[in-house]
């Protein structure tokens, strides 16, 4: 029995046959895109928000999708004449359209972005990351701004460079307002924030925070802790004393703490409470104010001059309006 000729089989595809289809392919959809923008346009100026809607709804179209559609359509259209218009959209891919518009939220003119994306050959994918981090610039720029100190600027970080996302920054953002330490380069502490942040950043928004805080605490191992009477360390943990006076400069702005009453053996630590210092200048005893006493932990400045009397004198000396003392302002973590 004489065996049948095999099957012709398909003569296999080149890659760059599968390049030219897919470039077909997608030149359908962009011109799709261009049509629902422009149909999306004329629906609203005809007929109006509410048939608008009506319209995405009858068509299937996510309303979204369809305003995302008319607004680029808008803007590029009034661009360029009709016969340019209709020559361009074949040409150049729509999502070039769209990413480049994405730019005049940052001050950029969109045609200067497409045309210079299109004479260097840049890709929708590289048009895309040079959005992100204008993204970045200007999150870092309004929320870590620049600041001076001693006649130098010093940029907080250069986060674009760091390579965490946005959402990252706004976390960052938080940790900065709640610990109050300020991401300046003379502060010892923000370089470890950051290698915090970078170290915990896979762990669930709801974990990093108290993750960070442990972190930070790890930390404070070499710190001396901060002395106070014991009558006194209620007032802290309750909140009522978020101030103290002192004759030497211990603590810089954003250190974190431990606290102590020696004379009855309270260690701060075994509890894991912290003091987070959130202010340090120096002040005369003569400008005290009411105010003052009352962050001290007292009723009014008298009342926290007798206790000055009763308790600090041993080791502040008396009371003298004309005496510098150092301040310390703090926060119980």
């Amino acid at each position: 029995m004489l065996k049948s000729e095999p099957e012709l089989k398909e003569e296999k595809k080149t890659f760059e046959w599968y390049v030219e289809e897919g470039r077909k392919a997608v030149a359908v959809k962009d011109m799709v895109q261009w049509k629902l923008g422009e149909l999306a346009s004329s629906v609203q100026k005809e007929y109006g928000k509410s048939k608008f809607k009506e319209w995405c709804n009858e068509i299937d179209l996510e309303v979204s999708t369809a305003k995302r559609y008319r607004w680029v359509y808008r803007y590029w259209s009034k661009k360029f004449d009709s016969k340019l218009f209709e020559k361009l959209i074949v040409e150049i891919p729509w999502s070039y359209f769209e990413v480049a518009l994405r730019f005049k939220k940052y001050g950029m003119d969109p045609l200067a972005v497409l045309t210079e994306a299109i004479e260097k050959g840049y890709s929708v994918t590289q048009l895309k990351i040079a959005l992100v981090n204008l993204k970045k610039k200007r999150y870092t720029a309004k929320c870590f701004p620049i600041e001076v100190y001693k006649g130098i600027e010093l940029p907080a970080f250069n986060f674009v460079d760091l390579m965490i996302d946005l959402p990252d920054y706004k976390f960052l953002k938080e940790i900065n307002d709640r610990l109050n330490l300020g991401f300046k380069k003379e502060l010892k502490a923000a370089e470890w924030i950051v290698k915090g942040i970078l170290e915990f950043v896979r762990i669930s928004r709801e974990k990093l925070m108290d993750e960070l805080l442990a972190f930070l605490k790890s930390k404070l191992e070499a710190k001396t802790p901060m002395s106070f009477t014991a009558d006194l360390i209620p007032k802290i943990l309750e909140g009522k004393k978020t101030m103290t006076t002192r004759k030497e400069k211990s603590y810089d702005k954003g250190d974190i703490v431990p606290f102590v009453a020696r004379e009855v053996g309270y260690d701060s630590k075994r509890e894991g409470r912290y003091l987070l210092i959130t202010g340090v200048y120096e002040k005369r005893l003569g400008d005290y104010t009411d105010e003052d006493a009352k962050k001290e932990g007292f009723n009014d400045l008298n009342e926290f001059k007798q206790y000055w009397k009763e308790k600090l004198e041993k080791y502040y000396e008396s009371w003298d309006d004309d005496n510098v003392f150092w301040v310390y302002k703090f926060e119980l973590l």
